[in-house]
């Protein structure tokens, strides 16, 4: 099943106001609300806002910068969520992985 939550502008001020500094999984997306990249939280960070701010100002890499919107979805397992996203995925596009996360060759 996929993020079912409301998309939001991907800016560092939208991920600041509408994100929570919790564990989970989010969704990147163009403007077609095609999605780039699935990702999650990680201890590094303070949850998915951390991680989003740090694809917003670049240190994920130049890919997920060309994202336009993002949708969050918090959970209890977000590295096995994230898993299955990448999964539905790759069911519904013939093998492939989002164009973003295909640099990361996740299997």
């Amino acid at each position: 099943m996929p993020i079912n939550s409301p998309l939001h502008a991907f800016s560092a001020d939208e991920i600041i106001r509408e994100v929570e500094q919790q564990g989970g999984v989010y969704g990147l997306y163009l403007l077609s609300s095609k999605p780039i990249y699935f990702g999650s939280s990680d201890e590094k960070q303070r949850g998915i806002q951390g991680r989003l701010l740090r694809h917003a100002n670049g240190d994920e890499g130049p890919c997920t910068q060309g994202a336009f919107l993002f949708n969050v979805e918090y959970c209890d397992n977000p590295v096995e969520r994230e898993q299955e996203l990448l999964d539905e995925y790759k069911a519904a596009y013939d093998g492939e992985f989002p164009q973003c996360n295909d640099i990361d060759a996740m299997a």
